[in-house]
């Protein structure tokens, strides 16, 4: 196996470390007839962890591989037209076209990376209160961020870009019918002004609706999914199909008032949640244990209070270690 062969395969499982990542985009850089589409998808999303890689070499690349794109397309035009070479030439447009796209989302990236946009983070344990331009208010949850222009144009949308979770109060603009969208990576939540949650971390993301209404569209179909007050929709990159289902609690919103209320969770799904955060590393001596079910209200600005809750909440031994927890 070559040391590109064995950085693609690291890259593909997410082990891949910066300087790791910094040497593929080196070789894509001196080697630009090698950037495969598939393999660069997976370095635009995994360069997200570290944000000083996306420099001139990523951009260099992306221009080489665009001049490459483009003399392709010329060539494929003058095939012979026999229905092979038709068949052919369809697909090496295709292909193209699915490319352009890929790297047109990536100039998007870097476009939203730009001066003048603002960033805001939370760490492991912290949440933040924020007002937009246009006096829309958001909660950022912990271990959280989210990005928006410093000045927003009168006439055009509102947008955000959000990883992690947050709570927003959309102001209503009804003398200009401004959009107002909360773009993740798998979908993009448009409002004109109402009340919602969105969570997007790891493999899934999820939009609650308090009140108001919502349109979700997933970025990869453009599929439009409308919501009204007390839904929730699930989306995983798993299935890729989207879930919508009604709830009788605001119990997908409730960490804002300073307690994630995690009803009828396994274990394993509570065990994620602190994980989530508060940065821990959590080791459950008993595996059996993942699948039993509690009802466990979780601070999220307070590890020992949790710690003491859970206690209660599940009759478990839980022991408090340097950087997490053990469960007996």
């Amino acid at each position: 196996m070559t040391e590109k062969e064995r950085l693609i395969e690291k890259l593909y499982h997410g082990q891949c470390s910066k300087a790791e990542l910094e040497a593929l985009l080196d070789h894509l850089l001196e080697h630009p007839s090698e950037a495969d589409t598939a393999v660069m998808e997976q370095l635009w999303i995994q360069m997200e962890a570290f944000p000083e890689l996306e420099t001139s070499n990523a951009t260099a690349i992306l221009e080489r591989t665009l001049s490459k794109i483009e003399e392709k397309d010329k060539q494929a035009r003058f095939r012979k037209n026999s229905a092979k070479a038709g068949r052919k030439q369809l697909f090496t447009r295709l292909s193209v076209a699915a490319t352009l796209l890929l790297l047109i989302s990536v100039a998007i990236w870097f476009w939203q990376r730009s001066p003048g946009m603002i960033e805001v983070k939370t760490a492991y344990g912290e949440q933040k209160m924020l007002e937009l331009p246009d006096h829309s208010q958001v909660k950022l949850n912990a271990n959280s961020s989210i990005s928006f222009h410093q000045q927003w144009d009168e006439e055009e949308d509102r947008q955000v870009w959000l990883e992690g979770e947050a709570y927003f109060e959309v102001r209503k603009n009804p003398e200009r019918a401004q959009k107002f969208q909360v773009i993740t990576r798998d979908l993009t939540v448009e409002v004109l002004g109402t009340v919602f949650n969105v969570n997007t971390r790891d493999e899934s993301t999820m939009v609650f609706l308090e009140e108001g209404r919502v349109n979700v569209e997933l970025q990869e179909t453009h599929e439009d999914i409308p919501m009204v007050p007390g839904e929730l929709v699930t989306y995983t990159r798993e299935t890729r199909q989207p879930q919508k289902r009604k709830v009788e609690t605001e119990a997908p919103a409730s960490w804002k008032d300073g307690t994630i209320l995690l009803e009828d969770a396994s274990l394993r799904t509570i065990v994620e949640k602190m994980e989530e955060i508060y940065g821990l590393t959590t080791q459950v001596d008993n595996q059996t244990l993942l699948d039993q079910t509690f009802n466990f209200p979780m601070p999220v600005n307070n590890l020992d209070t949790a710690i003491l809750l859970l206690q209660e909440s599940t009759g478990l031994e839980i022991e408090r270690m340097e950087n997490g927890l053990a469960i007996r």
